[in-house]
């Protein structure tokens, strides 16, 4: 059975249970540049389906690591 968490749907604003999806993983290159985590856990909103990463739902929980805000090129 998948993973389900509880929380307030920041794009349907309802409390809804949330779905683990799995991981999405980005290039180093890309993530540096973005500014992001190089694998990010993907959630799903069962109300409204909405597919959204874990710091967008929980942000608070989920601090985005600061050693991947530097910009790719500038060692």
């Amino acid at each position: 059975m998948a993973e389900r968490r509880i929380a307030t749907c920041p794009t349907c604003k309802h409390k809804s249970e949330f779905e683990y999806l799995g991981v999405q993983y980005w290039p180093l290159e890309t993530a540096l540049a973005l500014g992001l985590p190089a694998a990010v856990r993907l959630w799903s909103c069962l109300s409204c389906l909405t597919t959204l990463s874990e710091q967008n739902v929980w942000p608070q929980e989920i601090p985005y690591p600061t050693t991947l805000r530097r910009s790719v090129g500038t060692d």
